[in-house]
């Protein structure tokens, strides 16, 4: 099943779904596993921020603090993947999803 298909088409209470995420945290935490040995230092995955998708107010690993500019640059890209990601703000659904699944 492609990545689309997963986060985007299927119920998140779905088997199919579960299945997906767990898939994906598996590779994560592979991927970090890795990263942490060509690097020899703990890097850490981080949920990207609603507002900011981690770029200025929580940088991630893929984020470079070389300059001022270099997040000056990236607002505008962050502007335009607000309006193209709005499906992805849907964290507080999923969490609740989840919890009801749970309860």
């Amino acid at each position: 099943m492609d990545r689309h298909t997963w986060m985007y088409k299927i119920s998140r209470v779905a088997r199919e779904y579960i299945d997906g995420v767990e898939n994906f945290i598996e590779f994560a935490e592979e991927f970090l596993k890795k990263k942490r040995m060509e690097l020899g230092k703990e890097e850490m995955i981080m949920c990207p921020c609603r507002d900011c998708y981690n770029l200025k107010k929580y940088p991630s690993a893929t984020t470079t603090k070389k300059s001022d500019q270099n997040y000056e640059s990236n607002e505008d890209s962050i502007r335009t993947n607000k309006e193209d990601d709005a499906e992805n703000d849907r964290v507080d659904e999923i969490f609740q999803d989840i919890e009801d699944l749970l309860m």
